[in-house]
């Protein structure tokens, strides 16, 4: 398991990410993760990830990530 956290430097977060099969983003405030997203430049490479296979499973906010009306 690996745990990463938005906050951290967006080379090591992407590392991390690049090395799961399986990402889970929990819920909370759904704008609050869409600021640190966005500083974490996930939105520059998550298509990516999930188009090589990697599968996305989010709760509450995390779900709201990526749908249109709030997300990347």
């Amino acid at each position: 398991m690996v745990i990463a956290d938005l906050k951290e430097d967006p080379t090591e977060l992407r590392k991390k990410i690049e090395s799961v099969d399986v990402i889970l983003v929990g819920g909370g405030d759904a704008n609050w993760l869409l600021d640190w997203a966005k500083k974490a430049k996930l939105d520059t490479y998550l298509k990516d990830i999930l188009n090589k296979g990697v599968v996305y499973v989010g709760a509450s906010a995390g779900n709201a990530l990526l749908v249109p009306d709030i997300g990347l």
